[in-house]
């Protein structure tokens, strides 16, 4: 997933999380490591005085009419059907499945 954020023009990739939890720990950690300001896509969104030329992160709720070259799907193991969220992909997916999906909670809870 690095590799891919660091070579592909930002605005060619969306990242679809399972969680709208998880969105900010990841934007966070994307903007860090790519010095970026990446976009959270949420049902209020609007075109009108945002534009879609950064990264983006979103569920797979807030993805309908949107097209874009490549998506990182980030999955829990144990998931079912993805044939929506990959279907957003005009060119290319990636799919990342996790097995601990409180992993993340627990290494904040670590750090606190």
């Amino acid at each position: 997933m690095r590799k891919r954020l660091l070579d592909t023009p930002k605005h060619a990739i969306i990242v679809v999380l399972p969680e709208s939890e998880m969105l900010v720990p990841f934007k966070k950690a994307i903007d860090e490591y790519l010095a970026l300001n990446c976009r959270i896509l949420t049902s209020d969104f609007s075109l009108q005085y945002q534009n879609l030329d950064d990264l983006l992160l979103s569920t797979a709720e807030n993805i309908s009419g949107i097209n874009i070259p490549h998506l990182f799907l980030v999955l829990p193991e144990n998931s079912d059907d993805y044939t929506f969220e990959l279907s957003r992909a005009s060119d290319t997916a990636t799919i990342i499945f996790f097995s601990n999906p409180h992993g993340e909670n627990d290494a904040k809870d670590h750090q606190k």
